[in-house]
């Protein structure tokens, strides 16, 4: 029998023209992912306490910061009275105390850590980057061949159009949650390396694409998360090998150094000296995932751009060698070769050098068949892609970005009335009326799992900053799928999270630039902001009836509220893809000629490859907004039309 999103389909007529040591979750390789998508008050403590407040965040929240400034001081605020109620200016996140212990140049190393995130040649196919799954306000906006069957839950079966390489659809969303649907909308990796792909990503025998078991988060903004990965399990320390932050338990990698060029080497802690370092820890996850970037298994070392197609190594191994890089790059315009291909350094290796200190790559040793620059190659990679991704942040002040940002520094014209109604349905508990949004998703950085919320409360409350519960933004059995079809931060055993964690868990994400980041949730259930509002109203339903009670919000309050997430919180940079947003050419797959009934053989035995550009875009941005593709103008979500 056919569910009844296949019944839509029809009846709508509607037609298509990780790792050196994987994480494991009941046999199946976890897709490390990267990241999804807060506000207050009306009472003004004393200037005395925000100053304490202040002192007690240290740099997170400088002493200097304006606390609740301007007309933010009528919003109503339902938090906890002691952490929430006077949210200070968004503020920068600390780098990592000891990173001058690693680091030469920090210039180079933001240099470097670019070129790695958008470099095609990363991939073990020489197609997947990183950015392949972030190109589009950090995110992902393809429509094709992004549907996962729910290998989380042990299921292969593909309900959304019967097998992989499906157009989506708009009557496709909200996905529903009865007893038959558990796919999650996500996004493509590489082909499986296995003779024959386990969990089904194959039309009629032809393998296709992988897509990842949740939906790819934006990397906008995630410097101020203090875990990462929907289940946290990229920690705020980094061992400079693995996502799993200190002390992680059995043979997992390590990093080395050499105090002179002709010493042995030395097996080292960095947990010592990198903290506030979750960036570092989720960029090594990915690289080596078989559903991202990696179709057979291979060990970090030789992730070191030992590339499938050439077998060439670091020192080989130009940057960005076949993509185009615009001479105005805010980063990497200086060395670009433009107009030929990549840049004019001559391969990683010297950038590396430039980058870390000698103790870190310099040595006449060699271990196992590695020299020292490549063994260690997991530690330049993760802190050279946590410099560049943590420059992917709003700002804050009457010249920031982001109209809510200029709103709470003093700008009473940043948002519009209807806006500002918006903000206040977020931040309001009362019946009938408020959103209660802000409870979980804090001001200013709109999620509780925070850099500097967790800091608070760890110590005002005694609350350990990486504990994956509610008190630092991990929500349980939540509603948006049913208990039993991802265990999230609760999965037994699979990476170091507390024993404690209940099986369901997420973290929640921060709302930033949600209007560009659909579709949304941990398993892409939701195309719009409208339909996410719906189900909040509607008491958070999973299929089994409401988890909570619904909100009562009328058609007018919902609208105001759409209206603030919507135009409120998009950074206009993002919007424009303006630096730091501007970034290389690349090349992303874009599911496979033909659809879910047929595709095509290629060369090597899988599916053709349909390949998209996204063109290269220097600092001053580009001229139309992003985006008129895929979701946004195929699918229908409604474009910014902000005033």
């Amino acid at each position: 029998m056919k569910n009844n999103l296949q019944n839509k389909r029809e009846l709508n007529n509607f037609s298509e023209s990780s790792e050196s040591y994987p994480i494991v979750y009941q046999g199946l390789p976890i897709k490390p992912l990267v990241l999804e998508r807060g506000l207050f008050v009306k009472r003004f403590s004393s200037l005395l306490y925000g100053l304490c407040i202040a002192g007690v965040i240290g740099s997170v929240a400088p002493a200097q910061a304006v606390v609740n400034p301007g007309p933010l001081q009528t919003i109503t605020s339902t938090g906890n009275d002691t952490l929430d109620k006077n949210p200070p200016l968004l503020a920068d996140v600390p780098a990592p105390t000891g990173l001058t212990k690693f680091v030469q140049n920090r210039a180079v190393l933001l240099k470097l850590g670019k070129a790695l995130f958008w470099d095609m040649q990363v991939g073990s196919d020489g197609i997947q980057s990183c950015a392949s799954c972030h190109f589009h306000a950090g995110t992902d906006n393809r429509i094709k061949n992004q549907v996962n069957p729910a290998v989380l839950a042990n299921d292969t079966a593909f309900q959304l159009g019967g097998a992989p390489n499906l157009t989506l659809e708009a009557t496709d969303f909200p996905l529903s949650t009865d007893s038959v649907q558990n796919d999650i909308i996500s996004s493509q990796g590489v082909f499986s390396g296995e003779p024959g792909d386990p969990n089904g990503f194959h039309v009629n025998g032809i393998k296709v694409r992988r897509v990842e078991p949740r939906n790819a988060p934006t990397t906008a903004n995630v410097v101020f998360n203090r875990l990462q990965f929907w289940d946290g399990r990229a920690k705020d320390k980094f061992n400079g090998a693995t996502p799993f932050g200190a002390n992680p338990t059995g043979n997992y990698p390590k990093i080395y150094k050499a105090p002179t060029k002709n010493s042995a080497w030395v097996p080292y802690d960095a947990t010592v000296d990198l903290d506030n370092a979750s960036l570092a820890s989720i960029a090594v996850g990915p690289i080596t995932s078989l559903f991202e970037m990696t179709a057979s298994e291979r060990t970090f070392p030789d992730t070191q751009l030992v590339f499938k197609k050439n077998t060439k190594k670091i020192k080989q191994v130009r940057p960005l060698a076949k993509q185009l890089v615009a001479l105005t790059d805010s980063v990497l315009g200086a060395n670009s070769a433009f107009p030929q291909r990549g840049l004019k350094d001559k391969d990683y290796a010297s950038m590396i050098m430039q980058a870390f200190k000698p103790e870190w790559w310099d040595s006449n040793y060699k271990v196992d068949g590695y020299i020292l620059i490549e063994h260690n190659f997991s530690l330049f990679w993760g802190l050279a892609l946590r410099e560049y991704m943590a420059t992917l942040k709003a700002d804050a002040g009457l010249q920031a970005h982001t109209p809510f940002d200029r709103y709470q520094a003093g700008d009473e014209t940043a948002l519009t009335p209807q806006e500002i109604s918006g903000l206040q349905i977020f931040t309001d508990t009362v019946a009938n009326g408020g959103g209660n949004c802000s409870t979980c998703h804090v001001l200013p950085e709109f999620t509780k799992a925070s850099v500097r919320r967790t800091e608070a409360q760890q110590q005002l409350n005694g609350t350990a900053k990486d504990s994956t519960n509610f008190a630092n933004g991990f929500v349980s059995n939540f509603g948006v799928r049913r208990p039993g079809d991802d265990p999230g931060a609760g999965a037994p055993g699979a990476f170091p999270n507390p024993s404690s964690t209940a099986v369901n868990t997420f973290k929640t994400p921060g709302l930033r630039n949600i209007a560009l980041t659909a579709p949304f949730m941990h398993t892409g259930r939701f195309l719009t902001l409208e339909q996410v509002v719906d189900f909040y109203n509607e008491g958070r339903n999973d299929g089994n009836g409401a988890t909570v009670a619904p909100l009562g919000l009328s058609q007018a309050q919902k609208d105001d509220l759409v209206a603030f997430m919507r135009c409120g919180l998009t950074d206009n940079r993002v919007h424009y893809e303006q630096a730091p947003f501007d970034h290389p050419q690349l090349f992303v797959p874009n599911g496979h000629p033909g659809d879910e009934n047929s595709v095509t053989l290629g060369a090597n035995g899988n599916a053709t490859d349909a390949l998209m550009e996204i063109p290269a875009v220097g600092r001053d941005g580009v001229a139309t907004a992003i985006s008129t593709q895929n979701f946004e103008g195929k699918l229908g979500v409604p474009q910014i039309a902000c005033e």
